[in-house]
């Protein structure tokens, strides 16, 4: 279950592109965010029922703060 370089670099993209659509367009990010990490979850052999749990665990965690600030 590791990450290859291709799935590492894909996320740092995704992540900086997510903080740019939100930053220019006051959005959140979660409608990209969740299928790509659980694109990522799934591809390092996660379980998809549990790879979408974590996804939107994780997106929760990170939106839920940003949104009670703002």
């Amino acid at each position: 279950m590791e990450m290859q370089a291709l799935q590492v670099i894909a996320l740092l993209l995704t992540g900086m592109g997510v903080g740019f659509a939100s930053g220019l367009l006051g959005v959140g990010g979660c409608f990209i965010m969740v299928p790509v990490q659980f694109w990522a979850l799934k591809s390092i052999g996660v379980d998809p029922t549990i790879a979408i749990r974590i996804a939107f665990g994780t997106n929760l965690l990170v939106v839920l703060p940003t949104a009670l600030s703002g």
